[in-house]
């Protein structure tokens, strides 16, 4: 499984700040001082310095007061550019209220050894801003944790695959020239050899809660499905696919990766096994996703994928224009439950948005998302699902409403007995058998129906004609039969 380094990233900009966390002293990103000049321009610049381990991939929002500049354009930093290789996956946003940064050096399962080694100084992005507050006033430009929707927590990622918060410097504009009209739009230019992707505006995450179906652009369902378990063991493994779409509402929109938590009752479930179904598995010539990760729990899993974003980009997107299963689940029962059961109904459900829940610590920051080309973070429908857990029929022959092995008077008798005779009741343990027209209940049409085959040349009874054969669906209950 590839490693999870991107993982951490995923979890950085798809979800909400995480709790504060210390800010490692050998790793310093800083946002660079600078003096505005004509036409009312001052470029910044973010820069690492490292003196810790090497750096595989990174996040960062920058702050800025909209009443002093304005940021007009996003750059790739220098260090990124050639002759050094260009980074498998770049992502800049930029819009009024700030700039957002994502990037990893190697998405491959292979990597670790290209990303940011011990450095001084590593430029990561160069900003421009218009100046169009007071002339000889200055102001701050700050990495924080609050621009976008949602935020872009300013993190590194640290081979291998450790999340560290990094110490952070503010820079300084000082507006050496004025302009009062600043340009409308942000911009953020490509640049040769390097996967640059760009979204302005909001994401579109609707309010959580909301209960319009338009607000849902996509839906995450966990298929009802009824599981025959053996009773005398408790044992009962199966399939399980969930099933992703799209809701109808609106454009067809391209996906570029997911993320997934699923949640059971343990006391009834374990999950054995996640596998990659032809969706997902025949991406890149059979070799999977660009990246895949999965997590098994006691109660439940997680899992995400992002596919389409290495160069060319978008080659590997999905459509969800009809359900499709992405993976399947291997469900185990649990046999200290089940055991000796009648049977049970229990729960399939999705983890829904807000976590970490501290009642599921393990779990994460991950919720449950899609990204949808350019970039955009959208939150699904969650439907839950309920697995049905039932004995299978037992084997019987049909008719044979005593069990004793033959059919005959005494099995009509039987029927009549348990049917109309209230001073010497009979229990008849497999109705199953006794139902005799097949008809899914049990009245005195079924001793006549035996009758019929019996003494008249009628057809015989509905059912197994031997005792252990396959026995057709029906309502009615056969709590034992004993077959020889």
């Amino acid at each position: 499984m590839h490693n999870s380094r991107i993982a951490l990233l995923i979890v950085a900009f798809l979800t909400a700040p995480l709790a504060a966390a210390g800010q490692d002293p050998n790793y310093v990103l800083s946002v660079t001082d600078a003096v505005s000049t004509t036409p009312g321009e001052a470029d910044v610049r973010i820069v690492l310095e490292n003196n810790g381990g090497v750096v595989d991939g990174w996040s960062f929002s920058v702050c800025h007061d909209n009443s002093m500049i304005t940021p007009t354009q996003v750059t790739i930093g220098a260090s990124l550019l050639p002759p050094t290789p260009p980074a498998d996956y770049l992502f800049f946003s930029c819009t009024p209220d700030g700039v957002r940064a994502l990037g990893i050096i190697d998405i491959s399962p292979q990597g670790l050894t290209t990303g940011i080694s011990p450095t001084p100084s590593f430029e990561l992005a160069k900003i421009t801003y218009n100046t169009h507050g007071p002339v000889a006033t200055s102001t701050s430009v700050d990495l924080c944790d609050t621009v976008g929707t949602p935020p872009m927590v300013t993190r590194l990622v640290v081979v291998p695959a450790q999340g560290v918060t990094p110490t952070v410097v503010s820079g300084t504009v000082t507006i050496g020239v004025t302009n009062p009209t600043p340009p409308g739009t942000c911009s953020v230019p490509g640049a040769a050899g390097v996967t640059e992707v760009t979204f302005h505006g909001t994401s579109g995450v609707p309010t959580p809660g909301a209960q319009d179906p338009s607000d849902w652009p996509f839906v995450f369902s966990a298929p009802d499905q009824t599981v025959e378990f053996e009773p005398s063991t408790g044992a009962g493994p199966f399939s399980y696919t969930p099933l992703f779409s799209e809701s109808g509402q609106g454009p067809v929109s391209t996906i570029l990766g997911f993320s997934v938590s699923m949640a059971h009752d343990p006391a009834v479930l374990t999950i054995a096994s996640i596998d990659l179904l032809p969706p997902l598995a025949n991406m890149n010539f059979g070799t999977g996703p660009d990246y895949f990760v999965a997590n098994i729990y006691t109660d439940g899993m997680n899992a995400a994928a992002v596919f389409g974003a290495i160069p060319p980009f978008f080659a590997g997107a999905l459509l969800l224009t009809a359900p499709q299963a992405l993976f399947e689940l291997g469900y185990q029962t649990n046999p200290s439950t089940l055991t000796g059961s009648a049977g049970l109904q229990t729960t399939i459900e999705w983890i829904p948005i807000g976590l970490p829940d501290p009642a599921n610590p393990q779990y994460g920051n991950t919720q449950n998302s899609v990204v949808v080309a350019p970039n955009i973070v959208r939150i699904p429908q969650l439907v839950p699902g309920s697995i049905d857990l039932i004995p299978p029929p037992s084997p019987y022959l049909a008719g044979d409403s005593n069990a004793d092995g033959v059919r005959n008077i005494a099995d009509a008798v039987n029927v009549l007995t348990y049917l109309f005779d209230p001073v010497m009741p009979v229990q008849i343990d497999c109705l199953r058998a006794a139902d005799s027209n097949g008809d899914s209940s049990l009245n005195v049409a079924d001793p006549v129906f035996l009758l019929q085959f019996l003494f008249s040349s009628g057809p015989p009874p509905i059912g197994p004609q031997l005792c252990g054969m396959p026995a057709p669906e029906g309502t009615l209950t056969c709590t034992s039969y004993p077959c020889p």
